[in-house]
């Protein structure tokens, strides 16, 4: 019933990317405010005397031995340059991924939470609902886990259905909001419940903590 979370990084892989990627940023900014120049060679001037290089600033004004970049010390930004990127794509792919992925579990279990309240599924609604789970009704009335198992499924002959999803997911908690549509039978009008759920990681998947419930107002009315 309940979904994996998709594959994750350690904590430990995610900890040395972060770190090699810091390592590279340091080793460029240390290039760009110090960068190691080749001395141009000796020269003998009009008077067959030799010249020595004379000191010249740089452009970070510290006075260094006129030249070009060493070309050792180029090759060596470049490669700090593309590594830090390819660290930089590597550790995003992962935390789109998961985040994708979480966003299907937590959708996943919120239709399953409906599909077990209708068919009064106790062993599903026991997976899904947090040991702390405190349920809202529209009317301000307060349900507990043991309460809300304990309560009977809807009546016969009426139906819900979920729209208006959204998720925000924050690391190891997630808040969906969205409309319950309710019909006590197939030619009742409908109800439209809007509804803020809380869910939690935990080592059983994503269970919800916290559901609160109101009564949208029909358009004649608001």
């Amino acid at each position: 019933m309940m979904v994996g979370d998709g594959r994750r990084w350690s904590p430990v892989v995610r900890k040395r990317a972060a770190l090699l990627r810091w390592h590279g940023g340091l080793f460029l900014w240390l290039l760009s405010v110090a960068p190691l120049r080749s001395p141009p060679p000796a020269a003998r001037g009009d008077d067959g005397n030799i010249r020595l290089p004379i000191l010249m600033p740089s452009r970070t004004g510290r006075t260094t031995m006129g030249g070009r970049l060493h070309p050792h010390r180029r090759g060596l930004a470049t490669t700090l340059a593309v590594a830090t990127l390819a660290l930089g794509t590597l550790a995003a792919t992962p935390a789109a991924a998961d985040e994708a992925a979480d966003h299907a579990a937590i959708l996943k279990a919120e239709q399953d939470w409906l599909t077990a309240t209708e068919s009064g599924d106790r062993a599903a609604l026991e997976r899904l609902l947090h040991p702390t789970f405190v349920n809202i009704s529209p009317l301000g009335g307060m349900r507990n886990r043991a309460e809300s198992l304990s309560a009977g499924p809807p009546p016969p002959g009426s139906s819900q259905t979920l729209t208006e999803l959204k998720v925000r997911t924050f690391r190891d908690s997630a808040v969906v909001t969205g409309v319950n549509r309710y019909r006590p039978n197939a030619k009742a009008k409908p109800t439209d419940v809007v509804f803020t759920d809380v869910f939690v990681r935990t080592p059983h998947g994503w269970q919800v903590v916290s559901s609160h419930n109101s009564i949208r107002p029909a358009p004649a009315e608001r």
